[in-house]
């Protein structure tokens, strides 16, 4: 589940019809829209919070790579689906969470969506390119075991193994600088 930027909605997945994403009005308790995700396992839901205006955008994200991104129009109360193409070497890998990183200065000259997957590694995803981007990391695990949090703030990336262990990375430029071995 998560909640919109400004509290007013929450968008959750459910099982309900074999498995859907629903859009609820907090203040009436009604779902607005919903999309049937048919065999998609979603692991995490994360609200962009780079976007604002009339519409909510958010990314799901799942097993076998799967990465949706998801804008729901608050004026027309409708939701509109994006599924992004995976390459072939990650089809394998499940992604468990994900965060957005803050604006990033030129050569990347965006932001990016950053996503933990289960063999502990990360993966980034440049919307504006519509491409997977290399973080610097060369798909290399940067904790031990599945990343099951991760959060970005002031240029600096936290992630948490589900085992319990913690790092912390700054982002140089547009990329990861991973601890000295």
């Amino acid at each position: 589940m998560a909640f919109s930027k400004d509290g007013q909605y929450l968008i959750a997945v459910g099982v309900e019809y074999g498995s859907s994403l629903c859009v609820y009005e907090i203040s009436s308790g009604k779902v607005l829209d919903m999309a049937v995700l048919y065999d998609q396992y979603t692991n995490k839901i994360k609200v962009d919070p780079n976007v604002d205006g009339t519409h909510i955008q958010f990314i799901t994200v799942g097993n076998n790579a799967l990465l949706n991104i998801w804008r729901f129009d608050t004026q027309r109360q409708k939701l509109i689906f994006n599924s992004v193409s995976q390459p072939e070497m990650i089809k394998h890998v499940n992604f468990l969470t994900a965060d957005f990183t803050g604006y990033m200065a030129q050569p990347t000259g965006t932001y990016l969506i950053v996503i933990g997957d289960s063999e502990g590694a990360l993966v980034a995803y440049d919307q504006e390119k519509n491409t997977y981007v290399d973080l610097g990391t060369s798909r290399g695990r940067l904790i031990n075991g599945p990343i099951g949090g991760i959060s970005i703030k002031n240029n600096i990336i936290v992630i948490a193994s589900q085992e319990g262990e913690i790092k912390t990375y700054p982002i140089v430029g547009h990329s990861i600088q991973p601890e000295d071995p």
